[in-house]
């Protein structure tokens, strides 16, 4: 009946959820998702005609997501075993947020602004000359990267070395796997925390700045060409 199914729901759920806060402080959200009857189909045998087939009501199927927040990636580990125990399977997704998101942005911002400062100055002392008179536009802008985005599917194994036109074989199943690639650090200016040993949330920040430079004709009087001539000697050839 649907009483007995949503009490025997109930129960599973309460127990795994119990046993789960018992271990670890945790946040947790049941979620309907259906509850629909279920059919059977039995067979009514009639004298002087076919057999009919009909449709009876069999009992109900109830659905439910359970959603866990919890504060320590290694939680997952014991959330999953306790689960399992009582045959609650089909680890949907897991989200990752950080509550240190605003402080990390300011932070790459102040240390972004220092390191083009410094190429600012650079590049005036290069080409000899004073970028505050000129005409500049600015663009900036972050992205955000989470560990579901960064993982990558690989397919790992080796075939016999038995000769395959000779027989009928039939090939196993092979299973794709997964493995996580957080964004390289090459092509930034700055990294901080470059080594990455478990999945974190990554935030890259970009800032670009463009001068306008008024470029000015050469003065031919000032342009001058040189020659080398028969005795190996390099003079200055004018240019009228």
């Amino acid at each position: 009946t649907a009483d007995e199914v949503n009490k025997i729901m109930e129960s599973r759920i309460k127990k795994a959820i119990d046993n789960i806060k018992a271990k670890t402080t945790v946040k947790t959200f049941v979620d309907m998702v259906s509850f629909v009857p279920k059919y059977t189909v039995i067979s009514e045998k009639k004298r002087f005609s076919k057999t009919t087939y009909n449709e009876v009501p069999a009992g109900f199927e109830l659905k439910k997501n359970i959603h866990i927040e919890f504060y320590n990636q290694s939680t997952l580990n014991d959330i999953v075993s306790v689960f399992a125990a009582e045959e609650i399977h089909n680890l949907i997704r897991v989200d990752c947020f950080s509550s240190k998101m605003e402080a990390v942005k300011k932070e790459l911002m102040i240390k972004a602004k220092q390191i083009l400062d410094s190429k600012f100055k650079n590049y005036e002392s290069l080409l000899n000359k004073d970028f505050d008179t000129l005409r500049k536009t600015f663009s900036d802008g972050y992205n955000v990267l989470l560990p579901i985005e960064n993982y990558r599917s690989f397919q790992a194994y080796n075939n016999s070395s038995i000769n395959r036109k000779a027989i009928r074989i039939k090939s196993a199943q092979k299973k794709n796997s997964q493995y996580y690639q957080p964004a390289l650090d090459k092509q930034f200016d700055f990294v901080k925390n470059p080594v990455v040993l478990e999945p974190v949330i990554q935030v890259v920040y970009e800032i670009k700045m463009l001068v306008y430079i008024k470029e000015t004709k050469p003065n031919p009087t000032k342009v001058r060409n040189y020659y080398m001539g028969p005795d190996g000697n390099i003079k200055n050839f004018p240019i009228q």
